[in-house]
């Protein structure tokens, strides 16, 4: 959990780069979950299942961590070019709801680790 809430809070933070750094993780880290996908795929596909759940809630939560850095971007430029005013009331929307995709990210992870959670059912008997 810790972890990636310091992916989080970079992805916010990289809006003071032009959104670059924002951009650079955000593709890092969806590459790396797609690696650990296709891997699960080659070696053990019927632990997919089991992971899928986790992988997509913490991917949804970094979408939703750098959706939040740009609007901050392009309303702190906006905000010194043209005078308008930064929504605030959407970045902490989606940051709270990122927040909570990870919180639940984690459970699903405990879960995996103890082995005694399944999302749905893969016997085929």
């Amino acid at each position: 959990m810790a972890n990636n809430l310091g992916v989080l809070a970079s992805l916010v933070l990289g809006a003071v780069t032009f959104g670059i750094y924002t951009s650079v993780t955000l593709a890092w880290n969806g590459y790396s979950l797609g690696a650990v996908l296709l891997s699960l795929q080659r070696e053990a596909p019927d632990q997919i299942p089991r992971v899928a759940p986790h992988i997509t809630l913490e991917f949804t939560a970094f979408l939703l961590g750098a959706s939040a850095a740009w609007v901050l971007l392009v309303d702190g430029i906006g905000c010194l070019a043209a005078k308008r005013p930064v929504r605030v009331r959407g970045v902490a929307t989606a940051l709270a709801l990122a927040v909570a995709c990870l919180l639940v990210a984690a459970w699903f992870e405990v879960r995996l680790i103890n082995g005694d959670f399944l999302l749905w059912d893969t016997s085929f008997d």
